[in-house]
């Protein structure tokens, strides 16, 4: 009787109480997935959305167990260079042979990247995911394309250099850059210059990085030494400048400073070694905040494939299309002339065909057009076993045009080179008892390895790391086109 007289008096207290503005008198559906009576539909695990790319890193051999500071190797590239006679008159003994005998070496670096999880964070992801885990995966996926970049456009030694003058033609119509007693001024970009670089933010300059552990590191290679400032003096108020120079060997793009002296700004940034300019500099960037001599190199990295084909006495091919777009061969052959030219070159210099041609989507789109409107009439409309019409066409493949080694080069897209730039590679060395079971390798003090720092805070520190150095045998067998422009 006590219980009921107490629920009765608790309900007369109740009705006594004021009212809330809004009565609920019945259950809806909530309009906000994070308000109301409703379960929160999240599924297990963040999805992970994110391009990893390793073309070079997946394929290049990696070999474990080194030691030393450096990789060290000696190498044999001609046999009787001079041409000596065979030719032996009756009782005499014949001519000496010779060789060619290069030593060439590698430094071994270390490379990485770090990460961390809060305890907070960990108790707050609770079972919805692993942070620790997944921070270790990340660093690991990171490091793996980190690399792929460093293999491709790697710069430790072979800097590009003083950027050559530009030659500037200046017209008095076509634009709307002012009167003024202008400069050009030119400043090649390695690979990692090109991509982090942009009008809008500048030239990617050099900077002092605070490392995990609180230290600090230069982090440079991003410009070679800006060129001279050429004279680009224009009259009235329509004018517009083009400009070229010569392609900078390993260089990937190109920026472009336009004003007066000392008050130059960033115009343009352009993949090939030329410039047309119809407005004044769009950037803010001053060419007085750029370093002054060559810091296109870094020493924390290793040279990559690009580098150690344009490194004195390489030996590897390069030509400079000048800033024009490739060519059809014509005739009905489906050939692209650079490409033609460049496969006899291997062939007359050094008896060897190469496997791959590497290139930007958008040349490998371009020699496709190329190709179908240049040397045949051939629509690219084919039907399946289903009686579907597909339409397009890719290259995937280019027939070697010397009958002598492989019949086809594989055509093969990076997302990492840009346009402008094709990389010629050989998988495998053609020459019988080469002794070389494979022309490159990743040189490796240690492979891939992760480490989970002592606590110094309330947070879990990962670090993913590998030990080693890119090794290519044979950087004869490469090849480089560049400065060609989009068709």
């Amino acid at each position: 009787m006590g219980n009921e007289q107490n629920a009765l008096e608790a309900i007369a207290k109740a009705l006594q109480s004021p009212l809330p503005d809004a009565i609920a008198k019945a259950f809806t559906s909530p309009s906000s997935p994070t308000t109301g009576l409703a379960e929160y539909n999240l599924e297990q695990g963040a999805r992970l959305l994110y391009p990893i790319t390793t073309i070079f890193r997946n394929e290049i051999p990696r070999e474990v167990g080194q030691a030393g500071i450096q990789a060290n190797w000696r190498a044999i590239t001609a046999v009787n260079p001079n041409g000596e006679s065979i030719g032996v008159s009756e009782g005499n003994r014949g001519g000496y042979n010779s060789y060619t005998e290069v030593d060439r070496f590698a430094k071994f670096v270390e490379l990485g990247l770090e990460d961390y999880v809060t305890w907070k964070a960990e108790r707050a992801a609770g079972n919805f995911q692993n942070l620790d885990e997944l921070a270790t995966q990340m660093l690991l996926q990171a490091t793996m394309e980190a690399e792929e970049r460093v293999i491709l456009g790697g710069n430790a030694t072979t800097g590009l250099g003083v950027t050559p003058t530009p030659t500037v033609t200046v017209s008095g119509t076509g634009g709307t850059i002012p009167a003024a007693s202008n400069l050009l001024t030119c400043v090649a970009l390695t690979l990692k210059g090109a991509q982090l670089s942009s009008v809008g933010n500048g030239v990617k300059l050099p900077y002092t990085r605070t490392n995990a552990d609180g230290s600090t590191d230069s982090i440079t290679g991003f410009s070679a030494q800006p060129s001279a400032g050429a004279a680009a003096t224009t009259s009235g108020s329509t004018s517009s400048l083009t400009a070229s120079i010569a392609a900078v060997k390993g260089a990937f793009a190109y920026a472009w400073f336009l004003g007066v002296s000392g008050s130059q700004k960033l115009a343009a940034i352009t993949n090939t070694a030329s410039v047309s300019l119809t407005a004044a500099a769009a950037g803010n960037q001053n060419l007085t905040a750029l370093p002054a001599s060559d810091a296109s190199t870094d020493p924390l990295v290793f040279d990559g494939l690009i580098a150690q084909a344009v490194a004195a006495g390489s030996g590897a091919y390069f030509h400079d299309a000048g800033g024009n777009a490739l060519t059809s061969t014509g005739s009905g052959t489906g050939g692209i002339a650079e490409i033609d030219a460049a496969i006899e070159a291997f062939y007359t210099n050094y008896r060897m065909i190469p496997t791959d041609i590497t290139i930007s989507g958008a040349d490998q789109k371009a020699i496709k057009n190329l190709i179908l409107s240049g040397n045949t009439n051939a629509a690219p409309f084919f039907q399946d076993s289903e009686g579907n019409v597909r339409a397009g066409a890719r290259v995937r493949t280019y027939t070697n045009p010397i009958g002598y080694g492989p019949s086809d080069l594989n055509l093969r897209v990076h997302p990492f080179l840009p346009q402008g730039t094709l990389l010629f590679t050989t998988k495998q060395v053609p020459y019988p008892l080469s002794n070389v079971r494979q022309i490159m390798k990743m040189n490796l003090r240690r492979d891939y390895y992760s480490i989970l720092w002592p606590l110094r805070s309330r947070k879990y520190e990962y670090g993913v790391y590998f030990d080693g150095v890119l090794q290519h045998y044979f950087p004869a067998s490469m090849g480089i086109l560049t400065n060609f422009a989009s068709a």
